[in-house]
């Protein structure tokens, strides 16, 4: 799984194209979301199905 830096680089990048400047307050929700063990399992089963 991707680290935080590398997805918040690319959520930062890709949201500067649309003009709109996120805060670090605004991300924490989404980092604490993949930082979370459970999640993470989740995330790697519904990942594996897609391919």
């Amino acid at each position: 799984m991707a680290d935080i830096a590398t997805l918040t680089k690319a959520l930062k990048k890709n949201f500067e194209n649309r003009e709109h400047a996120f805060t670090m307050e605004q991300f924490e929700p989404f980092i604490a979301m993949v930082e979370n063990k459970e999640f993470e399992e989740k995330w790697t089963t519904l990942e594996s199905k897609w391919k």
